[in-house]
């Protein structure tokens, strides 16, 4: 949207110049031909002062797509204030936990996630009530050592960024007292994906790898070839063709069956902790194989 419209009024701008210059050009010379040697010096002097005159204001006024490609609207300033996104900066990324304080509760389980694509995933679990967690989407924006999340296009947190430690300065409409701000903090926690080993699957063509406890399993679907599942006690995974699998915003579900067995496969969109590395995880994953359910964590490599 930003470029076929500035695009646009550069070309319009552009084109209102030329055709000015022209007029300029057509008058100055018919004057030029019927005019004295002193007067002819005049219309050229005063030929060369227009243009220059008009070339200057045409630098003040163009607007280009580089002025305008990557700056977002702060909400929290007037309609006109920008910053630049730079959401690029790779030592951000990964999970982000701490408990909040809470007036009326037992605290408030703040969990984030800043994606390298830019984008964001927040999920906030009130303790001590039977509720299900919070969860909001959308863009993550770097600005010095201040952090942003906009959804929806509006601002509706920002952290202070100091190492691996985020500090909440605005919340839920209004900003956090000096008073009380060394209880919002959250800290960097393990995230799964960038463990060596599970790179490694993702580069073998792994799209989804999921892991659970007690007894111990794994499960690597590649949406090309096959779903497999591995069990503690078997010699051997047990691997099943690879189906369609019904999507839905909070959940991905997968049934496949093969030689009188049948696996089911739901990943959640939450946050997950195998409860052993301390590892956070994209994904809550529960497979039902023979009458029983394992329950784990995954991530999505590619969906």
């Amino acid at each position: 949207m930003y470029v076929s419209q500035h695009g646009t009024v550069c070309f319009s701008i552009v084109f209102i110049d030329v055709g000015y210059g022209l007029c300029i050009v057509i008058y100055a010379w018919y004057n030029y031909r019927g005019a004295n040697n002193i007067m002819r010096c005049v219309y050229f002097i005063w030929l060369i002062i227009l243009w220059g005159c008009n070339t200057n204001t045409s630098k003040d006024t163009t607007l280009t797509v580089s002025d305008t490609v990557g700056v977002v609207p702060d909400s929290t300033a007037g309609n006109d204030a920008v910053f630049t996104s730079s959401p690029g900066d790779s030592s951000l990324f990964g999970f982000y936990q701490g408990l909040l304080p809470c007036k009326d509760c037992e605290g408030i389980k703040h969990t984030l996630l800043l994606k390298d694509s830019g984008r964001f995933k927040l999920e906030e679990f009130t303790l001590g009530r039977n509720t299900f967690p919070q969860k909001k989407e959308g863009r993550w924006i770097k600005k010095g050592d201040s952090l942003r999340l906009m959804a929806n296009q509006k601002l509706i947190l920002t952290y202070h960024i100091e190492k691996d430690t985020l500090r909440v300065g605005y919340r839920e409409g209004s900003s956090i007292p000096d008073s009380v701000a060394k209880s919002y903090w959250i800290a960097r926690q393990p995230d799964a994906s960038m463990n060596a080993a599970w790179r490694k699957k993702a580069q073998s063509g792994v799209d989804l790898h999921a892991v659970g406890n007690e007894p111990f399993w794994s499960l690597e679907i590649d949406h090309e070839r096959s779903i497999s599942f591995r069990i503690a006690d078997l010699p051997k995974p047990v691997v099943f063709p690879v189906r369609q699998p019904v999507i839905d915003k909070d959940s991905t579900y997968y049934s496949v069956d093969s030689a009188g067995s049948k696996l089911e496969v739901t990943v959640y969109n939450e946050f997950c902790s195998d409860g052993m590395s301390d590892n956070m995880y994209e994904y809550r994953v529960h497979v039902r194989y023979k009458g029983e359910t394992f329950k784990g964590c995954g991530v999505y490599f590619r969906k």
